[in-house]
Parts: C-alpha cells; sequence; structure tokens
C-alpha cells in the first residue's frame, strides 16, 4: 500500500496519539469548492509563466513567486476554503487544518470517536474525488480530493475497523 503521505501525516501528529494508537490512513482534502480554487491556482501559474517568460526569466519568477503568495494569503485570511488532513487511527477519526505548501496537518479541528463514524464512500467526478462522511446520528460531511489521493485505503480502514 502507498502509504508517504500516511507516514508523513504520523510523524506529525505523534504527540496527539494516545498510547496505542496508531494511523492506519491518511488523505488531503477540501471542504466542497476547494478544488476549483486547486485548478485555478494551476491555471495562473501556467499564464503567469507564459507571460512572464516574454519578459525573462526574473520577472517569471517574480510573478510566480507573487502568485504563490497571494494564494497562501487567500488561505490565511479565508477566502479560499482551507486544506485539510483527515486520518484514521486504530481509535479515531482526526481532521486536521494543513499547511497550504505541504498539506502537513497543523491544527487539530475536529475528532470522532469509532462508535461515532458510520461510513464514508467516494465517486471520482474528474479530476477529483467527492467523499461523503457519514456519521451514527444520520448527520454527514462532504470533501473533495484530488484524484490521487488514496481516499480508498482511508474508507477500506473504516470499514475493516468498524468505524
Amino acid at each position: 500500500m502507498f502509504r508517504r503521505y500516511t507516514d508523513a501525516f504520523t510523524g506529525a501528529i505523534s504527540d496527539d496519539l494516545a498510547p496505542g494508537e496508531t494511523v492506519l490512513a491518511a488523505i488531503r482534502a477540501y471542504p466542497p469548492g476547494g478544488m476549483a480554487w486547486q485548478y485555478g491556482l494551476v491555471i495562473l501559474l501556467a499564464a503567469t509563466l507564459v507571460l512572464a517568460t516574454n519578459q525573462g526569466m526574473v520577472v517569471a519568477f517574480a510573478a510566480l513567486g507573487l502568485v504563490l503568495v497571494a494564494w497562501i494569503a487567500a488561505g490565511r485570511l479565508g477566502v479560499r476554503p482551507p486544506l485539510l488532513a483527515i486520518g484514521a487511527t486504530n481509535q479515531r477519526l482526526l481532521i486536521y487544518r494543513a499547511s497550504d505548501v505541504f498539506g502537513g496537518p497543523q491544527e487539530l479541528i475536529r475528532q470522532y470517536r469509532r462508535d461515532q463514524v458510520a461510513t464514508m464512500d467516494s465517486q471520482r467526478a474528474g479530476l477529483k474525488q467527492d467523499v461523503v462522511l457519514r456519521f451514527a446520528d444520520g448527520t454527514a460531511d462532504r470533501f473533495e480530493a484530488a484524484a490521487r489521493e488514496r481516499v480508498g485505503d482511508l474508507a477500506e480502514v473504516l470499514r475493516r475497523l468498524d468505524f
């Protein structure tokens, strides 16, 4: 199983884990609408690079830097949805606000005991996956993840542990 992000997630949150608690799977995701911001960033970066390259490499790198600073500022100001890191342990489901740059978990914003989580479903929709996390009380949370995220691994862990 591909575990690179799960391993990075584990290392970043090791202080938050209870004795005997282990991370089994983790993904990066956005609240609904967040992937549209990702697509916009890629298009903006490509357009900036094409336009600025005609002016020289120094201008191109300066323009790219400005785009990235604006991207990070939009996240910090709450203009765009935050990147989230979602991980399942053998005891809990954890949701962290994640770093805009590398997606590492930074701040625990929600956690659920095993008996609070019912299922997790995902459906691929173009370049993204729509993810629905259903809870025992009948409520649900929706997320969007990039197509490359291992959402199936996380869903399998939740099924296997009878979340």
